[in-house]
């Protein structure tokens, strides 16, 4: 049995029919938790729809390419906060070409990132969409995405058939400690993709103490916090970053714990994403800022 079909076996079941029937809608919004595989299954339903099989078997003309050149990904790019109109529309200009198969997939990762200028730009593609080319809209915050734009677009919900299996088999695929797996599980409920930002278990276990001094009320937790900035943060913004994505998962997880405390956190983290990427302050001034 398929990955996939293990996982989402209901979605699974309706695009099958839509390759078999090689009849694909001009748009849909796949939603659900962050890290569960919405953009894979995209990818995934892209090129099984190119090949005529799902799964796609691998050996066939539309099979041989590394990254199919009918099938593009729309994302943000380092430094961003946003899906800008000027990706939107390159997208927009991908899709008036011919494809090189028979047809072409669009698909916009964390499209609730799109600026209502972007949003414009693709709903009037949308609204006159070419014959030969699917948009695929990802994302965890559907209610983000306009009326205007959903109106237009097949909702497919993700959610894997038994959650608490799929993250539980996600840790224990990446980590062998059960030690370290039962203290990511802590948060990996949250936010699945938790697990896949997190290249070590010395790389968890340093960004949890972080997390553990930030939170602390005694002032010597706040000494320990600054001098693991220091220490293991530096002047690495990507690992300022991870920092911050794994501090808001926890205290998504934890919001009952904290009250009112996680709504003070939640603004720092805010302020510290914009100046880290947007005014591209020192990461350890920036996440100093966090406890002060």
């Amino acid at each position: 049995m398929n990955f996939f079909e293990k996982l989402f076996p209901e979605n699974f079941r309706f695009f099958s029919e839509v390759v078999r029937n090689s009849s694909s809608s001009r748009a849909y919004i796949f939603w659900g938790p962050d890290g569960i595989g919405k953009l894979s299954f995209a990818k995934f339903f892209a090129r099984s729809f190119l090949c005529g099989t799902m799964p796609p078997c691998g050996f066939c003309s539309q099979c041989v390419f590394e990254e199919h050149p009918d099938i593009l990904v729309v994302s943000r790019k380092e430094g961003d906060e946003r899906l800008k109109a000027e990706y939107i529309r390159e997208a927009i200009r991908f899709a008036r070409f011919q494809p090189y198969s028979f047809f072409k997939f669009i698909i916009f990762s964390e499209a609730h990132l799109m600026t209502q200028q972007s949003f414009s730009a693709l709903l009037k593609a949308i609204e006159e969409p070419k014959q030969y080319v699917t948009y695929i809209l990802v994302t965890s915050k559907i209610d983000f995405i306009p009326p205007t734009i959903l109106s237009r677009c097949i909702r497919v919900r993700f959610f894997p058939k038994d959650f608490n299996t799929f993250v539980m088999e996600k840790l224990k695929g990446k980590f062998q400690n059960e030690n370290f797996v039962s203290l990511v599980q802590k948060i990996a409920f949250a936010n699945p993709s938790i697990i896949d930002m997190i290249d070590s278990e010395e790389e968890f276990s340093k960004i949890w103490e972080m997390i553990e001094s930030a939170v602390a009320e005694k002032p010597e937790f706040k000494s320990n916090f600054v001098n693991l900035v220091e220490y293991y943060i530096d002047q690495d913004r990507e690992k300022a970053r991870k920092f911050l994505d794994v501090f808001e998962v926890f205290l998504l997880s934890n919001a009952e714990k904290f009250k009112s405390s996680s709504i003070i956190f939640w603004e720092k983290l805010k302020k510290a994403r914009i100046m880290l990427d947007t005014y591209f302050m020192n990461p350890k001034f920036v996440l100093a800022s966090i406890i002060f």
